[in-house]
């Protein structure tokens, strides 16, 4: 994607960590970039801070925790956005956890559970 001008990236979760990271980088190649997260505050934030450095970036706000939010966000996006020709997702969590003590490994376990599940519904 870096020194690939594509029509219209789409990411999920690119608001902040590597996700912003890589988000800023494939603006820089001249891509246009649509942001999409849960935290309005933040989406703005972004876009402000990309676009204030003559990026092209924007914002959608949509949330994919329950099937009808995802049903809801795939209608959205192809209607509002038919031309995207990438999709990423830099959605994951993974809580420091002391392997060693007495943390049960469910924590863990579900952790890993979630940020794969996260990746299977983005494809």
């Amino acid at each position: 994607m870096v020194g690939q001008v594509l029509s219209k990236i789409l990411t999920f979760a690119s608001s902040n960590g590597i996700g912003f990271a890589i988000t800023r980088r494939i603006t820089h190649g001249g891509n246009k970039v649509v942001i999409i997260g849960r935290r309005q505050q933040v989406l703005g934030d972004t876009v402000a801070e990309l676009s204030a450095k003559g990026l092209k970036v924007e914002s959608f706000r949509g949330h994919a925790t329950t099937p009808s939010e995802r049903v809801a966000l795939f209608s959205e996006i192809t209607t509002q956005y038919p031309e995207a020709s990438v999709l990423t997702n830099f959605t994951g969590i993974m809580k420091r956890v002391d392997i060693l003590g007495d943390e049960p490994w469910e924590s863990v376990l579900t952790d890993l559970d979630i940020n794969l599940r996260e990746f299977i519904i983005t494809v």
